[in-house]
């Protein structure tokens, strides 16, 4: 193809379908001031990815137009670069600590190549870096930071599962951006560079991607993305791919399978971007610092309330049933001093050496006067002698006799008094 059909080609089909492919894909650097360490880093390499690949596609761009490319601006897109990379190393020097040594080794394997890419950009700037070096340079610079990001989802954290689906979501985006680039490539004239084995890797990557992240989004998110990632334009997908695929081998593209292929793939990336969009922003409001609380702290002040009312109520019964003894012992009239079950007529004085204890009956002090002792050893009348000594189904006529006697005896004196 000559130079100026391929500059026409580049400058009237791929260049609007990538300015709207960049416009969907491009987001505000998320907030992370309240997102707790291990998701922010997360976050930060996801959107450093996201900027990267744009600079990417914007350098194969400029450096498949040459001289008519002359008037492009290239600093804009680099500017959102250097400010993603600018708020990587800012984290990490507050925060680097609670990110571990592995994914830190990772990650400075990117940072390498970043501190060159000034270097990069005045070349590409200057025409002497064609578009598959180009794409070839970022590349490099991004296959780290995707292992940094995978790495980082192993990290014990709250949000860790998200922040594995997140990562699957940026290297699907990855997959998706590079089979853009590489149609790219194809357009501005370097299809020999375009090899078979690179192109089904990226597919297949894509296809790896979509199916685990099918099987670890939530119902919500779930639903969300096959929205996104369904319909006929995925048919059509499948079949240019396979029919591109087949032209890698003798690096000889069709004009319209080109345009076709780019049209339907460009329609896939934009979807995938929105998907992965979505995906960190759930992730953000995961991680921010106290949400994972929130939940607890809306049933911690009822149950404290409860555990609280129920020790107040433990300790007043506890109170109550401490005092109801001797309220009950005060309240109470004197228990009658008994022998066996029945009350003595004439209670006779306890001894306290010979105390007996009736279990389950208020305790009484008796004292026991054997059979057969005189009331000289024991200091009591005969009659009482008699009477406690005596069998108790003899007690009741024992004491109803002496009551009578003791009557009479009170009536005869009361008369005798009355005599003149």
């Amino acid at each position: 193809m000559a130079l100026d059909k391929r500059l026409n080609l580049g400058r009237h089909l791929f260049l609007p379908v990538l300015l709207f492919a960049s416009l969907a894909g491009a987001q505000e650097a998320p907030d992370l001031a309240r997102v707790r360490p291990v998701p922010a880093f997360a976050l930060l390499v996801g959107n450093l990815v996201g900027e990267l690949e744009r600079e990417r596609a914007e350098a194969i761009r400029y450096s498949a137009m040459r001289d008519s490319g002359k008037g492009f601006d290239l600093h804009p897109q680099w500017a959102r670069s250097d400010a993603a990379v600018a708020a990587l190393n800012e984290f990490l020097k507050k925060n680097g600590r609670h990110i571990s040594p592995n994914v830190i080794t990772t990650l400075d394997r990117a940072r390498k190549d970043i501190s060159a890419i000034e270097r990069q950009r005045q070349s590409i700037e200057g025409f002497f870096v064609y578009n598959y070096q180009a794409y070839d340079f970022y590349s490099v610079i991004i296959d780290p930071l995707l292992g940094a990001l995978a790495a980082v989802a192993e990290m014990p954290d709250p949000a860790s599962k998200s922040i594995r689906i997140y990562s699957h979501a940026v290297q699907l985006q990855e997959a998706a951006s590079r089979e853009r680039d590489l149609i790219m490539q194809v357009i501005g004239g370097a299809g020999r560079k375009v090899s078979d084995r690179n192109l089904m890797a990226i597919i297949t990557a894509e296809q790896a991607h979509t199916d685990t992240l099918m099987q670890l989004l939530n119902p919500d998110q779930k639903q969300f993305a096959r929205i996104q990632l369904s319909g006929s334009f995925l048919d059509n997908l499948a079949s240019l791919q396979t029919q591109a695929f087949t032209a890698a081998k003798t690096a000889t593209f069709d004009q319209k399978l080109v345009s076709d292929w780019q049209h339907t793939q460009n329609q896939y990336l934009s979807r995938v971007l929105l998907v992965a969009s979505r995906l960190g922003r759930d992730l953000q409001k995961e991680g921010t610092l106290g949400r994972g609380l929130q939940p607890l702290a809306v049933y911690a002040v009822p149950a404290a309330a409860v555990v609280a009312l129920l020790v107040l109520l433990l300790f007043l019964r506890s109170r109550r049933t401490a005092s109801a003894p001797a309220e009950a012992v005060a309240a109470a009239p004197p228990a009658p001093q008994v022998f066996g079950e029945r009350p003595l007529l004439n209670p006779v004085p306890a001894r306290p050496q010979e105390e007996v204890v009736f279990s389950g009956r208020p305790s009484v002090s008796l004292t026991l006067v054997p059979e057969g002792e005189s009331s000289a050893s024991t200091g009591l009348p005969v009659d009482e002698i008699a009477i406690q000594s005596a069998p108790l189904d003899l007690k009741d006529k024992i004491d109803t006799a002496v009551t009578s006697f003791q009557s009479a005896e009170d009536l005869l004196k009361f008369r005798k008094d009355e005599k003149p």
